[in-house]
């Protein structure tokens, strides 16, 4: 008789987690760490270099991913006291992030997500591969 082999555990995802926002001149803004993840109705923390807005990206379309967010993006002042938490109803929710200045126009959708997104985030279990994907922010278990 063999014994079955263990099931593999996996650690919950934080409840908190901290992006930095990146910018340069020639390629724009992007977020390092480029994967990362949170805990369902975590929270987010974006340390800024300079003031920008976060738009937020889930289920195909722009959409208010964050508590109390409102025109599909969140502002974030220099520093890093940019924390949002992530709203009940994007739980298990892969979330695209696209960082602009402030006060512009909402970008196109990402079309491309392993060349075009600038971060993803994965909130709980949203069970989402990622392994080819260019800058993403995981939130959650993924």
């Amino acid at each position: 008789m063999s014994a079955e082999p263990a099931k593999a555990r996996t650690n919950p995802p934080p409840a908190q987690a901290s992006v930095t926002v990146t910018f340069n001149p020639t390629n724009g803004y992007g977020f390092t760490p480029a994967s990362t993840s949170v805990a369902n109705n975590g929270t987010v923390t974006f340390v800024a270099p300079k003031a920008c807005w976060v738009w937020t990206y889930a289920n195909g379309a722009y959409t208010n991913v964050f508590e109390n967010e409102s025109s599909n993006h969140v502002v974030c002042q220099v520093g890093g006291n940019n924390n949002f938490t992530v709203a009940s109803a994007y739980s298990n929710t892969v979330i695209t992030t696209v960082g602009t200045d402030g006060n512009a126009q909402q970008p196109p959708p990402p079309s491309d997500i392993t060349e075009n997104v600038k971060g993803t985030i994965h909130v709980g279990s949203s069970g989402a591969n990622t392994d080819n994907v260019k800058g993403p922010i995981h939130v959650g278990n993924s």
